[in-house]
C-alpha cells in the first residue's frame, strides 16, 4: 500500500514539475528573428507624402503571377514619375474568367530600397487564395488533373509614396 502512495505522489509531482513554467527559460532565438523581421518589415523608417490616385500612366503594374499552390503572389511594378517611390497602394480585383468578382483586396506595399524614376522592382504580397484552389490564368497550367480554377486580375493604384525634403534642406 505503501509503494502505491510514494508511486501515486511521484506521479502528481513529477507532472506539476514539469506543467510550471520555467522562470529562467532562454528566449528561443528563431522566433525572435521572425518577430523582429516582421517588426522591421511592418515600420516606416521615412516621412513620405502620399499621392493620392496618380495619373494611370505614372506607375505600371505589369507581370502578374500566381500558380496553383503557390503562398505568393507577384508582380512588376515600374515608376514612369520624376520621383523616387518609397511604398505603393494597390486595389486588386480578383475575377473568374466569365468577369464574376471572386475577390476584392487593398495592398499597401513598402519599397525598403526605393523604386528610382524609370525602374521596375518585381513585389511579392501574400496570396489570396489560402487552399491553393486559383491560379492565374496567364501562369503555367496545373501539371496534374485538379480542381483548379483560372483567374484574371484588375490591378489599379491607389496611391504612391514619395520621401518627404528634409526640413534640415529647406531650412538652409
Amino acid at each position: 500500500m505503501n509503494t502505491r502512495i510514494i508511486l501515486l505522489l511521484t506521479v502528481l509531482t513529477l507532472t506539476a514539475l514539469h506543467a510550471a513554467p520555467r522562470k529562467g527559460k532562454k528566449p528561443d532565438p528563431a522566433r525572435k528573428a521572425r518577430t523582429s523581421a516582421v517588426a522591421a518589415a511592418t515600420a516606416v523608417d521615412i516621412a513620405c507624402d502620399t499621392i493620392a490616385f496618380p495619373g494611370t500612366d505614372s506607375i505600371e503594374v505589369a507581370g502578374f503571377e500566381k500558380t496553383l499552390r503557390a503562398t505568393n503572389e507577384s508582380m512588376i511594378v515600374t515608376n514612369n514619375t520624376s520621383h523616387e517611390i518609397t511604398a505603393i497602394g494597390l486595389d486588386i480585383t480578383y475575377l473568374d474568367m466569365k468577369g464574376r468578382m471572386l475577390h476584392r483586396t487593398a495592398r499597401s506595399i513598402q519599397l525598403p530600397e526605393g523604386l528610382p524614376p524609370g525602374e521596375s522592382r518585381m513585389v511579392s504580397i501574400p496570396a489570396f487564395d489560402r487552399q491553393g484552389l486559383f491560379y492565374y490564368h496567364l501562369s503555367p497550367k496545373p501539371r496534374r488533373a485538379t480542381q483548379a480554377t483560372p483567374f484574371r486580375v484588375a490591378v489599379t493604384v491607389s496611391h504612391i509614396c514619395i520621401p518627404q525634403p528634409s526640413t534640415d534642406i529647406i531650412n538652409k
